[in-house]
């Protein structure tokens, strides 16, 4: 079993804060906002910067999706001991990444009870995501 998430708590993970306010969103504009699926941006992050652009109108400009590595060194970032701004930095654009699961499995028991309550709110967002153009 893994231990990795001994400090976890299941109001980290915001599905239902989140399809409440895609629920209330959608009926107040009658029709629903945008939602990317993380995995899908991740395996094609071109086609789902199009998709986002052409759903909320800015136009797609594939020359966006690159820039030379830097960053501001004045930043510091204590919540994650600096890794991610120092990868951030170091970046050159968005590019492809293989997810990485973990099986519930291999998961506490309480990860695998919050999976199950969170599972329904996810679902219900993941249903109305935009897709690839």
């Amino acid at each position: 079993m893994l231990n990795e998430w001994a400090d976890f708590d299941e109001l980290e993970v915001g599905f239902p804060e989140q399809r409440a306010l895609f629920d209330l969103l959608t009926a107040l504009n009658g029709a629903p906002p945008p939602v990317i699926d993380s995995d899908d941006m991740v395996e094609d992050p071109d086609a789902m910067i199009a998709a986002f652009c052409d759903a909320v109108g800015p136009p797609f400009i594939p020359e966006a999706m690159t820039w030379e590595p830097g960053g501001d060194s004045s930043a510091h970032h204590w919540w994650d001991g600096e890794s991610l701004r120092a990868t951030l930095a170091q970046s050159t654009g968005l590019t492809p990444q293989m997810p990485r699961y973990v099986a519930l499995t291999d998961a506490s028991e309480w990860v695998r009870r919050v999976h199950r309550r969170m599972k329904q709110h996810y679902h219900h967002l993941y249903q109305q995501r935009i897709k690839p153009v």
